[in-house]
This record gives structure tokens, sequence and C-alpha cells, in this order.
């Protein structure tokens, strides 16, 4: 009887334990804010970080940049935008930050000084920019944005873009695959990389023609980079006629001022990074 008491108080404890947790809903989690987008700071002495936090009612999000001590200490916020901030990159000497901010309607690349807190809009293009990284001098900038193929100039996007908003139906029409990926409709644009020169404040393509640059994502890693003397940019491209049927990524090398890009992987399957 008394074995049978203490497994009765035993057994209450437990469950009395039980009714103490608290599962963790989609809601909790979905209210954590989460950090995304570490870099270091070329000296490595600070981080600078993306904390999006949501919405559990409405749905949406908001991102910031935030900085910290890498030895530790209080978290600054930096960088906060209404339309959201995303993909921070320090430049090689330190100190500017690279970012992208949706203005203009698009997202765009801003770059904000550390010491003095100002910031200057670096890019304009109506096509948008997304993906920004430094050259090693840190006069120029590479970035991707989808254009329609067979335009070559911005004013030629800006068109065709009007064009589109403006007409009456929204149907489309596709002549080859694919025509989805993943969470979006490919359409009519491709993904170009483009050079923004700070010092003449000009703007031009590197990757010209209807190949995508990056390529359908296929796995993780860096699909463009500068050469470190900042001449070359090496770059993933897919230029198989049948891109449903194709994994076959190669990469690419051209100058970093534009002209003829050179293959110089023939593995016919997936290279990247």
């Amino acid at each position: 009887m008394r074995i049978f008491i203490i497994m009765m108080i035993l057994l209450g404890s437990a469950n009395y334990a039980d009714a103490q947790k608290q599962r963790i809903t989609f809601n909790d989690l979905y209210a954590y804010p989460m950090v995304g987008d570490i870099q270091l700071s070329p000296d490595g002495k600070n981080i600078i970080y993306m904390l999006t936090e949501y919405d559990t009612a409405d749905g949406s999000s908001s991102s910031a940049l935030w900085m910290i001590d890498s030895k530790g200490g209080e978290p600054e916020k930096i960088i906060e935008d209404t339309m959201g901030v995303s993909h921070p990159r320090w430049s090689p000497d330190g100190k500017d930050i690279a970012y992208i901010s949706r203005r203009d309607e698009k997202s765009q690349v801003i770059v904000r000084n550390i010491k003095s807190g100002k910031s200057r809009q670096a890019t304009s293009i109506s096509t948008g920019a997304s993906g920004v990284e430094w050259s090693p001098d840190a006069e120029k900038l590479i970035f991707v944005s989808r254009v329609f193929p067979d335009c070559e100039s911005d004013s030629c996007n800006r068109k065709r873009q009007e064009q589109l908003d403006n007409r009456k139906s929204s149907g489309k029409l596709y002549s080859d695959l694919p025509v989805r990926h993943y969470n979006h409709w490919v359409g009519e644009k491709t993904s170009r990389l483009f050079i923004h020169d700070l010092e003449n404040d000009t703007v031009y393509s590197i990757t010209p023609g209807d190949y995508r640059v990056p390529p359908i994502a296929l796995a993780g890693g860096g699909s463009y980079k500068f050469s470190p003397d900042g001449d070359e940019i090496c770059f993933v491209m897919n230029t198989d006629s049948s891109l449903e049927l194709s994994t076959n990524n190669d990469l690419f090398i051209v100058s970093a001022e534009g002209g003829t890009y050179t293959r110089i992987t023939g593995n016919p399957a997936n290279d990247a990074a």
C-alpha cells in the first residue's frame, strides 16, 4: 500500500511538471527575431548582421542592420529603413558598408560611411539591384539586376516595363522552359551582372546575352567574384539550350571592364562557388 501511495505521488508530480511546460507554437517561433548574413569587418573588430522581425498578425516583416564588437557587448542598430535592408558588405578598408535597400520602388545599392553615418544611393537602375559586392580596390561595385534580354540600356528596360504594367491583359505566353522556379515565375527577364564604377558614376553590364547570371540555383556558394587584383571577374553561367533538362553550370572569366568572356571549366555537370 505504501509503495502504491508513493507511486501515485510521483505520477502526480510528473503530470504537474508536464502541465507547467508550454509547447512551442508557430507564433512563438515566428515571433523570434532572425539573425542572418553575418559579416566580419576587415580588421576583425566588428560584426555587422541583419536582424529580421516578423509580425504574426499580418505576416509582414522588417529588417535592420546591427553592429556589435566581435569580442561581445551591446549591439547597436546602425541602419534601419521602412522598406527593409539586406545584404550588408564591408568595403575593403572597412570604412563603408554597401547594402540593398528598397527605394524608388526598386531595390537599390546604398553606401553608408560607418564613422559619419552618412549614406548615399549608389544605383538608380530601373530594374533594381541585388547581391552587391565590392572590388578589392573599393572603386567598383558588382551587383545583379533582372533585365529584358534584348534591351541594352536602362531606358529600354524602363520603357518595356511600363508597357507591361500598362497593358490591359495579364496573360503570359511562354515559348520555352522553365516558366517557374520554386516560388517565383521566371518571366521575360533574365539576370545579368552589372558594374557600378564609383569614381566615374557609370553603370554597365558585363554579361550580355540571354543567359542568366547567376543561373538558377543548384547549390550554395558564390556565383561571382572579383580577382584579387580587381581586373577580372569569375562567374557561373549555364549556356545549354534546354535549361529545364540541364545542370551544366560552368565557370567563366570576363574583364571588369566588360567584353568577351572565356569558359574555364568543361565538366558536364554543376560547377559553382
